[in-house]
């Protein structure tokens, strides 16, 4: 899923950081500053490693635009996020493994994307429409 929207929004031109694991996101973080954009996609909308990263950028006195997709129910990173998407499939646990889908993520980060070229017009990102 995330390599899809890292292609989706590189190719809009946008310079996109996509940590990939715990290290790399740790690395990443300290790239942020006031005029970041961050996405958090997290189903439950209460992964400790993300409210900590945000709660980080608050010590740190940045104020990075914090935009989340969550499930739709109250949840720690939506009340921490100055936008939040919410998106609404059902809780699937398999083998004790979490297999949710996220197809709703997909989708909302691509209209958010595809709303943007539109206000912007598709000449600043190089992108053509078929």
């Amino acid at each position: 899923m995330t390599e899809y929207l890292y292609y989706l929004y590189s190719m809009a031109g946008f310079s996109v950081h996509f940590p990939r694991d715990k290290d790399y996101r740790r690395l990443a973080i300290q790239q942020v500053n006031d005029d970041s954009l961050v996405f958090i996609l997290s189903y439950h909308g209460n992964n400790d490693e993300f409210v900590s990263m945000i709660n980080d950028f608050i010590q740190a006195g940045l104020n990075p635009m914090i935009v989340s997709v969550t499930e739709a129910d109250n949840n720690v990173i939506q009340n921490m996020s100055d936008l939040n998407f919410y998106m609404f499939t059902d809780d699937i646990q398999v083998n004790e493994t979490d297999i949710t889908s996220h197809i709703s993520m997909i989708a909302i980060m691509e209209l958010l994307l595809y709303q943007y070229v539109e206000d912007h017009g598709e000449d600043d990102f190089n992108m053509t429409r078929p």
